[in-house]
């Protein structure tokens, strides 16, 4: 065979595969035992995060279930400051303001009022009786002056304003005889109450006059006085020319 030939059937000859057993066994236990501390470490990863998703997830089951969830909690603490809100808000207009310091506002401010005391300052203002929502109200300038006033308080106006002297010596001492006599008066009397101010109080009616038989304006002069006992006070009309107390309020 020449040399030629023998290169060319050389080139065109296929080895036979040869694989060793042994050799593929060794090979894969090397391989996996190289790449083992990686997949632990991935291993070890993903455990921890399932971990921790399933606490979290079991976290917020307890919440919705427990006996007073935090979405809860926070509701109601919304509400409740929602409501202290709103009842701040809104209890002055629902609780109103007072007939005795409507009529005292009503008659501080009234211009006829103001008129009567001569363009005096208000100094006091005290509530004397309030009935049918007429309250007779009795105003006190800086400079002495007394204006009894009458409020109506459906209208919120000064329907009358008289203004007069002060109360004499002799009809003060009146006044206190009358007052000393009333068994109701004495009662609160004998029980320590005091009484702090005799003022007068002008009381205008309309009567007939029995000679023209028209109809004409008498104003008279009463007396009112207030008693106290502890926290609570009594308004006290006397009348002077009738000689008794008209009314006893408190």
């Amino acid at each position: 065979m020449k040399k030629e030939e023998l290169i060319k059937k050389l080139e065109s000859t296929e080895l036979p595969k040869i694989e060793l057993q042994s050799h593929r066994r060794r090979l894969k236990i090397a391989l996996l035992d190289a790449d083992y501390p990686e997949r632990q470490r991935e291993f070890a990863i993903l455990d921890l995060t399932k971990s921790k998703v399933r606490g979290g997830i079991e976290r917020m089951l307890k919440g919705l279930v427990s006996p007073r969830p935090v979405w809860k909690t926070a509701l109601v603490t919304t509400l409740a400051i929602v409501l202290a809100v709103g009842l701040t808000i809104g209890l002055p207009s629902l609780i109103g303001q007072s007939p005795e310091a409507l009529a005292a506002e009503i008659a501080q401010n009234s211009p006829d009022v103001i008129a009567a005391l001569g363009g005096d300052e208000v100094e006091t203002v005290r509530v004397l009786n309030i009935e049918d929502n007429m309250a007779t109200v009795i105003v006190e300038g800086m400079m002495g002056g007394i204006v009894n006033a009458l409020v109506d308080l459906h209208s919120k106006i000064v329907t009358q304003a008289v203004s007069g002297p002060q109360l004499t010596d002799e009809e003060k001492e009146k006044a206190l005889d009358i007052v000393n006599a009333d068994s109701k008066v004495r009662e609160l009397l004998d029980r320590g109450a005091v009484i702090d101010l005799v003022l007068p109080m002008y009381v205008t009616f309309s009567r007939v006059n029995q000679e023209t038989g028209k109809i004409e304006e008498i104003t008279e002069t009463w007396a009112q006085m207030w008693i106290n006992l502890g926290n609570t006070q009594w308004g006290v009309q006397v009348d002077l020319i009738r000689g008794k107390v008209v009314s006893l309020t408190d």
